[in-house]
């Protein structure tokens, strides 16, 4: 989102979509409490990106999640390459898949 200046796409009519998103529950969560939520993001596909997110309470874990975002036109709804803005840092953090 901040990668688009706010708006959720990109200027060039692209944009990203969570075609998958996964959440499992290992510890209840109460109303009212605060909730640290830790995001990591694997390395990048051609077109998409794997996102893994834990939730965190009292330094202990109560979920964990993940989903796949894909970067699409937005026109025609079709998988486009990530942007390289996107990607670049990514592959450079990650070790290569394999």
């Amino acid at each position: 989102y901040a990668l688009t200046g706010g708006r959720g796409y990109a200027a060039d009519g692209t944009g990203m979509v969570i075609v998958n998103a996964s959440c499992t529950f290992q510890i209840p969560l109460v109303y009212p409490g605060t909730v640290e939520v830790r995001m990591a993001l694997s390395h990048p596909g051609r077109t998409s990106v794997m996102a893994h997110y834990e939730m965190r309470k009292d330094g202990r874990c109560h979920a964990e999640g993940a989903s796949k975002v894909v970067w699409i036109e937005l026109a025609s709804g079709r998988p486009t390459p990530l942007p390289e803005a996107i990607a670049a840092p990514l592959r450079a953090l990650a070790p290569a898949a394999g």
